[in-house]
């Protein structure tokens, strides 16, 4: 199915960060659809669901594929290091999805890991092929991805809007935590948090206070879990500021 893909524009500011809740795994309850109550935004296999509650049950108000899927890549292979995405196998046992879902402003982006099938020396064998994050409308239209290198996966989401921007933290299997605007077409790094890590990165949270964006990170390590709280993470001045990490 061919998505479409139309011109990246900003959306005017919506609820407070504060009224949008995460009520489990790849589900988020927010007004995305504008009906000044709070539905329920899920992954539901290989699609986004938009939802409210009825008398009847809930009740879908808005669905759309976005090739997601809670299933990491099998290989052929799996024994080769080279081929699956550090610390995929943890993750498989305790069931953290591969795709993960955040809303941000009216907007619902979602990250898929790929694999790509390469061949070398006559043989062929799927292996790590990265992540892509994309940012659809409620209605399922694309509006703005980014693609990660084929060692990186997208491992934890979470959208959050401040000072009239929107943005993004983005969990990784290595390499800490990008913190991206939302706002932007392609999704560029407004700050780089963790950079030294090679621990996986299994949620994201963003927050702020009066020193700026506060991020709490919760990381699987050799000893077992962490979580970090990150004050002080840059805002921009204004809407048309960028700083670069």
């Amino acid at each position: 199915m061919r998505r479409v893909k139309r011109s990246f524009r900003v959306r005017p500011r919506v609820e407070p960060a504060s009224d949008r809740a995460v009520v489990g795994a790849n589900q988020v309850a927010a007004d995305v659809v504008g009906l000044e109550a709070e539905q329920l935004v899920v992954l539901s296999g290989s699609r986004v669901e938009i939802t409210v509650p009825g008398a009847d049950g809930a009740r879908i108000v808005s669905s759309f594929e976005a090739d997601a899927s809670a299933s990491w890549p099998e290989y052929e292979r799996p024994t080769d290091d080279a081929l699956a995405f550090a610390g995929q196998e943890t993750l498989s046992t305790v069931g953290h999805e591969a795709s993960r879902l955040a809303v941000v402003g009216r907007r619902i982006a979602v990250s898929r890991v790929r694999r790509l099938q390469r061949c070398r020396a006559g043989e062929c064998a799927w292996e790590r092929g990265g992540s892509v994050i994309e940012l659809f409308e409620p209605d399922g239209t694309l509006v703005a991805s980014r693609t990660f290198p084929d060692e990186v996966a997208v491992t934890a989401l979470d959208g959050f809007s401040s000072g009239g921007v929107d943005y993004l933290a983005v969990g990784l299997n290595t390499g800490g935590v990008r913190v991206v605007r939302a706002d932007r077409p392609g999704l560029p790094d407004h700050h780089a948090v963790h950079k030294g890590w090679n621990d996986t990165v299994v949620a994201v949270k963003l927050g702020a206070d009066d020193d700026g964006m506060v991020l709490l990170t919760g990381r699987v390590t050799q000893d077992g879990t962490a979580l970090v709280a990150k004050r002080g993470v840059r805002r921009p001045a204004g809407r048309d500021h960028e700083e670069r990490p």
